[in-house]
């Protein structure tokens, strides 16, 4: 029997909610969905995920042709993003957090999960926002780069992500994989790795995996948390 959820109006973002219930959570997953998908298409990553944890998916703000909803606009003549096409979009997932931290749901652990494209805009969020994301989980995606130099600090240091991906995807090539990772290195993310020889979508393996990473990210905020309030 499936978790009963609710959908909601969130930052000017139709989003679906699980659980339903007011009561502020130890933590929150956001899931960001892949090209052409919806509010919906993450369900199959809430089980995966710790029990008690707030999860919001919201549906991407743009729609472009073909390909449907997107988390960025109509690429002029390039097939991959770079990190700027994500800029309106991470600002969407940043008026989407302030709005649930104003309703007391991120006391603990923030953890942002995309799937393909929305793993590209959780990748561009974290870089952004990295004092935010208490955790960062990539599953069939890639991570877009800047348009102009790389930066050489690490602005993801010390960041706990997960990357799962498929040595058959013939969507998001294990190249992009590869280099997603090396990316995520170079800019201080501690790593957490789980291929497999499938398609465009994450193994039974693999959704086991990041459920476990996940629970781990979790229990480090809350013993955190729990020692930075013995030290006051």
């Amino acid at each position: 029997m499936s978790e009963a959820s609710r959908i909601e109006r969130l930052a000017g973002l139709t989003c679906r909610v699980w659980p339903v219930t007011s009561q502020p959570a130890a933590g929150l997953a956001i899931l960001l969905h892949g090209l052409g998908g919806d509010e919906n298409a993450m369900a199959v990553f809430r089980s995966a995920l710790p029990g008690p944890l707030l999860v919001v998916s919201p549906r991407a703000p743009f729609v472009v042709s073909p390909g449907g909803n997107s988390w960025h606009t109509q690429l002029a003549g390039r097939t991959w993003p770079l990190l700027e096409d994500f800029n309106a979009s991470t600002m969407h997932v940043a008026a989407l957090v302030e709005a649930l931290r104003e309703q007391g749901h991120l006391s603990h652990a923030l953890l942002i999960v995309g799937f393909s494209q929305g793993a590209a805009t959780a990748a561009a969020f974290a870089f952004e926002h990295r004092m935010l994301v208490d955790g960062l989980a990539l599953l069939a995606g890639f991570v877009p780069h800047p348009s102009g130099f790389a930066r050489t600090d690490q602005p993801l240091k010390g960041l706990p992500t997960f990357v799962a991906s498929g040595t058959l995807d013939a969507t998001v090539p294990p190249k992009k994989a590869n280099e997603a990772i090396d990316l995520l290195s170079a800019a201080g993310a501690s790593l957490t790795s789980c291929d497999a020889p499938i398609g465009h979508k994450v193994s039974a393996q693999c959704v086991r995996a990041l459920g476990e990473w996940a629970a781990l990210v979790v229990g480090d905020v809350a013993k955190k948390s729990v020692a930075s309030r013995e030290e006051l």
